[in-house]
């Protein structure tokens, strides 16, 4: 087969979506949020996460996402794929640059930002703030 060319596809083409590289090793960047559900029945209803609708971005450094999904599950927080005007909170880890771009803002750190500045509520914190809320 001398002569043919393999052809080149953008790398937004390729299969596999549903796992990204970072930092030279494979990384499921899909966690089916459907999949995590509350091990326990009784929530404090004070609880500042109780009811509040929170979104995960980046990649975080002391806790797995998973696991972080599931504490704010159990403390009653609904867990959303994606940022909204109902969001409540965003939780944002450390971004890659070299797939949010040379601002260091997601997509949904930047639709938050947005939201805020047409009026609404949305408290953007870090993983610190984050532990801080699941230990009370």
């Amino acid at each position: 087969m001398h002569g043919q060319a393999i052809p080149v596809r953008p790398f937004s083409e390729l299969k596999g979506q549903d796992s990204m590289i970072i930092k030279g090793k494979y990384k499921n960047a899909k966690i089916k949020i459907s999949e995590i559900a509350a091990t326990t029945t009784e929530f404090d209803v004070q609880h500042p996460l109780f009811g509040k609708s929170i979104v995960f971005t980046g990649e975080l450094e002391f806790m797995d996402r998973k696991d972080a999904m599931q504490k704010a599950i159990n403390l009653g927080a609904l867990v959303k794929s994606g940022v909204s005007s109902k969001t409540d909170y965003l939780l944002v880890g450390k971004q890659d640059i070299s797939l949010v771009g040379e601002d260091g803002l997601s997509s949904k750190e930047e639709k938050a930002y947005a939201l805020i500045e047409k009026g609404h509520t949305i408290k953007i914190i870090k993983e610190d703030v984050f532990s801080e809320l699941i230990k009370i």
